[in-house]
């Protein structure tokens, strides 16, 4: 099924790659300044990074209400821009308008998001603290009960997140359809497929961390490039400088020699 969806959406793509790209760096730039609610939680100072991941204050509830809010409008936005090039649709900025032509998708789209969210920032937080736990004490660490709970935490974590991720696919093509019915069908949708589901996304983390990769690659590359670029670029520079006064020196000694 994975594979299946893998070929579709590159058949899609085709011709559209650079205002997807466009397009969904747009949404995702907007995200990340408008709609993460998390960053509060990380800290710059004189001593390095900090982080309190577990200790949310009242503004930082607060901020989830406006982040909730941004985000599912621009998740809502990505669908439709999607649902419009695969109709070989031209569109690029009426989708952010998709959620105002159903206004009761602001307030869906804002639950849904929010809990999808806090679910995605607590199986990061509950998996760090998994993978950092088996490192330092080995295999021996699940015969402990409380890492077994935390275990079943983010087991129970993983599963809730599957279950909904469907849910604002539902609401985008059944607008009128209710919240609470949109997750239950978000649920039955995926009863039988989260295998297949946390595949897709494990094999999208990875094209992450690749193209991470890439990119620090990349940049590194482009870097030494751009300074040895600059050093040769100076020394031809300086070659015609140095050219054009032996020539005005020469030409001195000619006229006084004359």
């Amino acid at each position: 099924m994975v594979r299946t969806a893998e070929k579709a959406a590159l058949r899609i793509l085709k011709g559209n790659w650079i205002s997807s790209v466009i397009f969904i760096l747009l949404c995702y730039v907007g995200m990340f300044f408008l709609g993460n609610v998390y960053m509060s939680s990380v800290h710059f100072g004189e001593d390095g990074l900090s982080a309190s991941l577990f200790s949310f204050s009242t503004a930082d509830f607060i901020r989830i209400i406006p982040g909730s809010f941004v985000n599912s409008i621009l998740v809502f936005a990505i669908i439709d821009y999607v649902y419009g090039i695969t109709n070989e649709e031209k569109r690029f900025f009426r989708p952010f308008l998709y959620s105002f032509k159903h206004p009761s998708l602001l307030y869906k789209g804002f639950i849904v998001t929010g809990v999808i969210g806090l679910l995605m920032y607590f199986i990061g937080i509950v998996g760090g603290i998994l993978i950092l736990s088996l490192m330092i004490n080995g295999p021996a660490i699940f015969i402990d009960y409380g890492f077994v709970t935390v275990l079943l935490l983010f087991a129970l974590c993983v599963w809730m997140f599957l279950g909904l991720s469907q849910a604002m696919y539902i609401l985008y093509e059944q607008p009128k359809v209710g919240m609470f019915r949109s997750i239950r069908r978000s649920f039955q949708l995926t009863k039988g497929h989260k295998r297949s589901l946390m595949g897709l996304f494990a094999l999208f983390i990875l094209w992450f961390m690749v193209g991470f990769i890439v990119v620090i690659i990349g940049i590194t590359v482009s870097l030494a490039f751009y300074h040895v670029t600059r050093v040769e670029y100076f020394k031809l520079l300086n070659r015609q400088h140095v050219w054009k006064d032996q020539q005005a020196e020469w030409q001195d000694i000619y006229n006084t020699t004359k």
